[in-house]
């Protein structure tokens, strides 16, 4: 049975149809390959994002607690030296004067104000 020319013809079309249909999913398979190498990659990228994040947060934590400890020695220190200045001035203070001194000192307040007010009786006529 020899093929008519009309059926050649639609199986010649039939055949390129399908040659047709088998190129676009070529074509299609190429570009979802390239989405998923592209997605790929960008994943890594993200990976390697997050890694960096980590990485920072820890540095950051580090640094944090290094420096709340400097700040909390020099906060002691600054303590140390406040107390010992305010030592160093009850010391001097408490040597400055001596009991006779203190006394002198308090007897010589009484009499400035018994001649005050003395004065101020005089000066009044009473």
């Amino acid at each position: 049975m020899s093929e008519s020319p009309q059926d050649a013809y639609d199986r010649g079309v039939g055949v390129g149809r399908i040659e047709q249909r088998l190129s676009e999913y070529d074509k299609h398979f190429k570009t979802i390959n390239g989405s998923i190498a592209d997605t790929a990659r960008e994943l890594h990228d993200l990976v390697l994002a997050v890694q960096r994040l980590a990485d920072q947060a820890v540095a950051d934590a580090k640094t944090r607690v290094t420096t709340a400890e400097a700040v909390e020695k020099a906060r002691q220190e600054a303590a140390g030296a406040l107390e010992a200045e305010r030592r160093a001035r009850v010391d001097r203070a408490d040597t400055a004067w001596s009991p006779i001194q203190r006394g002198i000192a308090l007897f010589g307040g009484m009499a400035t104000i018994i001649a005050l007010i003395l004065g101020i009786k005089a000066l009044s006529g009473k």
